[in-house]
C-alpha cells in the first residue's frame, strides 16, 4: 500500500504512535516490526499492536510495516506534529487482493538492484535460487535442473546446448555472495576434488570446487525475499567480484502450511508453521523440506535426493525504549543418496556423493536511538559439513602395469599390478566456515538533510577437518599414470582468517525541487592477517560511490511522477580459497628397469610446493550509469554497465624436467637385484644411461581476465484495467569476453627421431571467448481478483546471440596466421573471417630439456623439428557464430482454492517450440530454446 499523509503543526521534535491491525478482522497484531525507512528508526508492536517512535526530528518520512503472511506496508508521510493515533492496516497476502506482485521490481535505491517478494516466489514455483534468476533482466529461463551442480552469475551468459545449462563460468560464479540472514554462504573450504596437481579445479563428482555454492542445499519454500544487486552493492557486502543475492527467510507465526510438487523429473514435499509462544517469549518456526531428481530413469545413478530443515527462533527484547531483536536459525541440509550403481555399470562398481551439513546463524537489530549513536546490528554464524565422494571401480591393465607408493622422491623398488582389480577413492571432506559481523550507524535529519552513517567491522575463517584423498596404496585409483596420485590429508592446511572494516555515508539533499542522494564508502580487507596492521597476503580497498539526481517529480512539473539519473563506480575483490592457496603436491613415477616379473624400479619425483606465491586477489571494477522515469501507471529503468575483472583465478600447466636412470635391458635368466639404491647383476651394479623428460602439473594463476557490458532495461506499463492485465518487459544486452590473460605451456605428444619430443612450447596469452545476447522478455500477468487467480504468460524472445573466439594481445595483435596455397603468410584481422585455409600459431618460446628459454624465429617456421609446436586449427574457428532469433513461450497459473488451498502449474516452452539450427562452425546441429517441461503443486494451510 502506497499514499502520502500531511500532519500540519508546528516544526521541531514530533512523536509517532499508532496500531497494527488485520485489515480484515481489525484484530490488532502482534510483534509487527514498524520502521521510519529514513531515520533507521524500528520498533515492534505489543500484543495489542500498539507502537510508539518518541523524539525526532519533523519532516517527510516514509513508514514500512512487515509482517509474515501479509503485504508488505508502505506510505509517505510528512510529520510536523505528533501523530498519536496512525493504523497501519496490513491485508493478508492473497489472490484476493486487488494486487498481487509476481514478478520482480526494480530497486528504488542507488545500486542496480531486482527485488523477488514472497508472491512471486510462490508464483514462479522454484527449486533452488538458480529458477529465481529468471525474474532478473537479461536471464532467460530455464528448466529446473538439480541433477547437476547449481550455480549462478550475475551479467553472465552461460554455456547453454540444447537448451540445458553445460557450464556456469566458474570465477563468475566463485564472485557471487550469497548472503541469507545477514550471513555469507562460502564454498572456500570445499576440497573435493581428485587432485589440483593433474586437473586444476576439475572433479570427477557433483561438486562445485573451485566456484560458487551449489544452490540446491538451499530450499525456497522458507524465503520470504529475494534481492539481487547487479550493481554497486554497499561496502556492507565483501568477498564477492559478480555481484550478491540478499536471501530472508521466514521469522513470525505463520499457520501450518504444507506442499506437494510433481514435474517431470522432480517430486517434493514440504511443511512449515510459525507458533507464537505466548508472553514475551517471542515466535518458533519450523520447516522441513524433502525433495528427488532424476533426470533420466536409464542413468539412476545420477539421481539427486535432498533433505533440508530449519528450526528459527525470534524475539525482541526491551521493547520499551532500546528493542533489541534477536533471530537465530538451525538449518540441516542433507543429500541422502547412499549407494549409486547405474545397470550399466559391473556388478561391483558404485558412485557415492554425499553433503550433509549444519549451520546456525544468529542476526539482530539493537535501537539505541542515541544522539550519538542510531542501530547496532550483528550478525554470527557457523557452518558444518561432511562432503564425502567415492568410487569404487575396476580397473584393467594392459599387460605388466607397475606403480611406485613413495610418498618422498629418489628410486625405489616397485610393484606389478593384477591384471584387473578394484579401486576404491574416497575424497573426506569436512568445511568449517565461522562469520562474525557488526555494523553501528547513525541516521539522522538535520535541517533539510537526510543522514545515514555506518562502520562496521567483520570477521570470517575458513577451513576444512576432513582426512582429505584416501585410498588403498596397493591397488591404486588410476594407476599407470606418470602424473601420479597419492592420499592427501585435510586436516593439516591451515585455516583462512580474514578480516574487514568498512564505512559508508549515505545522504539525501533537497536542492530547491530537486534531490540529490549520494552513497559513498570503502571497504578495507585483510586476508591471512598476522595481527591487526599486519598481513601475511596483502590489503585490499574497496571504493564504492552510487550517486542518484531526481531532477524531476510532482513539485517542478505535472508530467513526470519521477526522472532521475543515476550513475555509480565500485571495486569488489574476491580472495582465493583454500584450493588455490593450498593446492596438492605433484608426484611423477618414471620406470628405470622392467624385468618381469622379478623385478621393477621406479623413480619418483615429489614437487612439494605447487602453490604460486604471486597469487593476488581478483578485483572487479564496475562502472554504471541510468535512467530512471515514471509516469502515472508507467515506469522505465535503463542502466548501462561496463565491468572489468582482472587476476581472476585459474589452474594452469607449469612443466618440470627430470632427470632419471634408465637402466639397459637386461637378458633372460638373469637375477637382478635392487639394493643400496642401485640395481646389482652377480654382485656387480648394471650399466645404465641418464634420460630426460619433461612431467606436467598445474597450478594456481591470476591469468583469467573478464569483460562486462551492456544496456539492462525495465519498463512496467502498469495494469490494463479493462482486462486486469498488466505487462512488463525487461530484458538486456549482454557482451562478455573471457580472456586467458598470461602465457600459456604445451607439450606435443609426438616424437622426434624416435625419442620423446625436446621441447615445451610456450603461448602468448590473449585467447578470448567472446559472447553477444539480447534478450527480451514480454510478461503478461492477468489476475482476477473474484476468483483468486493470477496467469502469467512470458513470451521470451532472443533477438541476437553470438559467439566467436579470437586471439589477439596488444603486442603483437592478431596472434593466428594463415599460409594460402602460393604459400603466401597472411596475418591481420582478416584471418578471422577466413574460411578456407587451417589456422596457424606459433609459440614466443620454447623451453629445452636443460631449462633453457629461447625465442621462437618465424624464420623457425620452415624447420622440421619445429612443426609440432605449431598450433593447428580448423579453417572455421575464429568466424563469428550467429544463431537466429527465437521464441519462447512459459506460462504460470496459480489459483486460491477457498480459503486453506491453493493450485499451481507452469509450463515451459509450451509449443514446444524447439527449431533446428545448424552451427557453421562444427557443421553440427542444436536445438534451440529448453524442451517441453511442466510441473504443478498444491499448497495447503491449517
Amino acid at each position: 500500500m502506497t499514499g502520502f499523509t500531511n500532519v500540519y503543526g508546528q516544526s521541531g521534535k514530533v512523536s509517532l504512535s499508532g496500531t497494527v491491525l488485520d485489515s480484515q478482522t481489525q484484530e490488532p497484531l502482534e510483534m509487527v516490526v514498524v520502521s521510519i525507512k529514513e531515520l533507521n528508526l524500528w520498533t515492534t508492536t505489543d500484543k495489542n499492536g500498539k507502537f510508539t517512535f518518541k523524539k525526532f526530528s519533523a519532516g517527510s518520512y516514509t513508514i514500512y510495516s512487515s509482517c509474515l503472511g501479509y503485504e508488505d506496508y508502505l506510505r509517505k508521510v510528512e510529520l510536523k506534529s505528533n501523530l498519536d493515533s496512525f493504523k497501519l492496516m496490513l491485508k493478508k497476502r492473497s489472490l484476493a487482493l486487488k494486487e498481487v506482485v509476481v514478478t520482480a521490481k526494480e530497486g528504488k535505491g542507488n545500486g542496480t538492484s531486482s527485488k523477488i517478494e514472497k508472491s512471486a516466489l510462490e508464483h514462479i514455483q522454484p527449486m533452488s535460487l538458480t529458477d529465481v534468476m529468471q525474474l532478473v533482466p537479461g536471464q532467460v529461463s530455464l528448466n529446473p535442473d538439480m541433477g547437476k551442480v547449481n550455480q549462478i552469475s550475475i551479467r553472465g551468459i552461460p554455456t547453454v546446448q540444447n537448451g540445458e545449462v553445460k557450464g556456469v563460468d566458474q570465477m563468475d560464479a566463485l564472485g557471487t555472495a550469497i548472503i541469507v540472514n545477514g550471513s555469507p554462504m562460502s564454498n572456500d573450504a570445499n576440497l573435493q576434488l581428485v587432485s589440483t596437481a593433474t586437473s586444476g579445479t576439475e572433479s570427477a563428482f557433483a561438486s562445485s570446487v573451485g566456484g560458487g555454492i551449489d544452490l540446491r542445499q538451499i530450499s525456497t519454500d522458507n524465503i520470504e525475499s529475494v534481492e539481487v544487486i547487479r550493481g554497486i552493492a554497499s561496502v556492507e557486502y565483501g568477498e564477492m567480484t559478480s555481484g550478491a543475492v540478499i536471501v530472508n527467510t521466514k521469522a513470525g507465526k505463520s499457520p501450518l502450511r504444507a506442499k506437494v510438487k510433481v514435474d517431470a523429473n522432480t517430486k517434493q514435499v514440504y511443511a512449515g508453521k510459525g507458533f507464537l509462544l505466548g508472553g514475551n517469549r517471542g515466535a518458533l518456526n519450523f520447516d522441513i523440506d524433502y525433495t528427488n531428481s532424476c533426470d533420466d530413469i536409464r542413468t539412476t545413478a545420477k539421481d539427486y535426493t535432498r533433505l533440508t530443515g530449519q528450526l528459527a527462533y525470534s524475539n525482541v527484547f526491551f521493547k520499551g525504549n532500546c528493542p533489541l531483536s534477536f533471530n537465530s536459525k538451525v538449518s540441516l541440509h542433507s543429500t541422502i543418496d547412499d549407494q549409486k550403481q547405474d545397470k550399466d555399470m559391473n556388478r561391483e562398481e558404485k558412485e557415492r556423493s554425499k553433503d550433509q551439513g549444519v549451520s546456525l546463524s544468529i542476526n539482530g537489530n539493537w535501537a539505541l536511538n542515541k544522539p550519538w549513536i542510531t542501530n547496532i546490528k550483528y550478525s554470527l554464524s557457523a557452518s558444518y559439513s561432511h562432503q564425502e565422494s567415492y568410487i569404487k571401480r575396476l580397473e584393467s591393465t594392459n599387460g605388466a602395469t607397475s606403480i611406485s607408493t613413495s610418498l618422498v622422491s629418489g628410486e625405489y623398488q616397485a610393484k606389478y599390478l593384477e591384471n584387473g582389480y578394484y579401486s576404491e577413492l574416497n575424497i573426506d571432506g569436512k568445511p568449517i566456515n565461522l562469520f562474525g559481523k557488526i555494523t553501528a550507524n547513525l541516521a539522522g535529519k538535520y535541517g533539510k538533510l537526510y543522514n545515514k552513517f555506518l562502520v562496521g567491522f567483520e570477521w570470517r575463517t575458513n577451513g576444512n577437518d576432513g582426512d582429505g584423498r584416501t585410498f588403498d596404496m596397493e591397488n591404486p585409483y588410476s594407476p599407470g599414470n606418470i602424473n601420479a596420485l597419492r592420499p592427501r590429508s585435510y586436516n593439516d592446511i591451515p585455516f583462512l582468517n580474514q578480516y574487514s572494516i568498512f564505512a559508508e555515508e549515505k545522504i539525501k539533499l533537497p536542492i530547491a525541487t530537486t534531490s540529490l542522494d549520494i552513497q559513498a564508502g570503502i571497504r578495507v580487507n585483510n586476508l591471512r592477517p598476522k595481527g591487526l596492521f599486519d598481513t601475511r597476503f596483502e590489503f585490499t580497498y574497496e571504493p564504492r560511490l552510487n550517486l542518484k539526481y531526481q531532477i524531476l517529480n510532482r513539485k517542478n512539473n505535472s508530467l513526470f511522477d519521477d526522472l532521475s539519473i543515476k550513475a555509480g563506480y565500485g571495486i569488489n575483490v574476491k580472495n582465493p580459497t583454500l584450493i588455490h592457496f593450498y593446492p596438492d603436491k605433484a608426484y611423477f613415477d618414471m620406470k628405470n628397469f622392467d624385468y618381469y616379473p622379478d623385478l621393477v624400479v621406479m623413480t619418483t619425483k615429489v614437487i612439494e610446493d605447487t602453490s604460486n606465491p604471486d597469487l593476488k586477489p581478483a578485483k572487479n571494477t564496475k562502472k554504471e550509469l541510468g535512467l530512471d522515469f515514471k509516469i502515472d501507471k508507467f515506469s522505465v529503468s535503463i542502466t548501462g554497465f561496463k565491468e572489468k575483472l582482472k587476476d581472476g583465478f585459474s589452474f594452469d600447466n607449469v612443466f618440470d624436467i627430470i632427470n632419471y636412470k634408465k637402466y639397459d635391458v637386461l637378458a633372460a635368466d638373469m637375477n637382478p637385484v635392487f639394493q643400496d639404491g642401485q640395481i646389482m647383476v652377480d654382485g656387480n651394479p648394471h650399466t645404465y644411461t641418464m634420460d630426460t623428460v619433461f612431467n606436467r602439473y598445474t597450478t594456481p594463476k591470476n591469468n583469467y581476465v573478464l569483460n562486462k557490458e551492456g544496456l539492462e532495461y525495465y519498463i512496467d506499463f502498469g495494469m490494463f484495467d479493462a482486462i486486469r492485465t498488466s505487462l512488463i518487459v525487461d530484458g538486456a544486452y549482454i557482451k562478455t569476453e573471457k580472456i586467458t590473460g598470461g602465457e600459456s605451456f604445451y607439450l606435443p605428444t609426438s616424437t622426434w627421431q624416435g625419442k620423446r619430443y625436446p621441447f615445451v612450447g610456450i603461448y602468448a596469452g590473449g585467447e578470448c571467448d567472446v559472447r553477444k545476447r539480447f534478450n527480451s522478455n514480454f510478461r503478461f500477468v492477468t489476475h482476477v481478483p473474484d476468483v483468486k487467480m493470477v496467469l502469467s504468460v512470458t513470451a521470451q524472445v532472443i533477438w541476437m546471440e553470438k559467439m566467436q573466439k579470437t586471439y589477439e594481445n596488444s603486442s603483437d595483435g592478431v596472434i593466428p596466421y594463415i599460409i594460402d596455397t602460393e604459400g603466401n603468410r597472411i596475418t591481420g584481422s582478416g584471418v578471422y573471417t577466413n574460411t578456407d585455409y587451417q589456422k596457424l600459431v606459433n609459440p614466443v618460446g620454447y623451453m629445452d630439456n636443460k631449462g633453457n628459454i629461447h625465442p621462437f624465429l618465424q624464420s623457425a617456421e620452415s624447420e622440421p623439428i619445429f612443426d609440432a609446436l605449431i598450433k593447428t586449427d580448423q579453417p572455421k574457428l575464429y568466424i563469428e557464430e550467429s544463431y537466429p532469433a527465437t521464441l519462447q513461450v512459459n506460462m504460470r497459473l496459480s489459483k486460491d482454492i477457498g480459503k486453506n488451498m491453493s493450485l499451481s502449474f507452469f509450463a515451459n516452452n509450451v509449443f514446444n517450440h524447439r527449431p533446428l539450427v545448424k552451427l557453421d562452425i562444427s557443421d553440427s546441429y542444436i536445438r534451440r530454446n529448453s524442451p517441453f517441461y511442466f510441473g504443478a503443486e498444491l499448497k495447503m494451510k491449517f
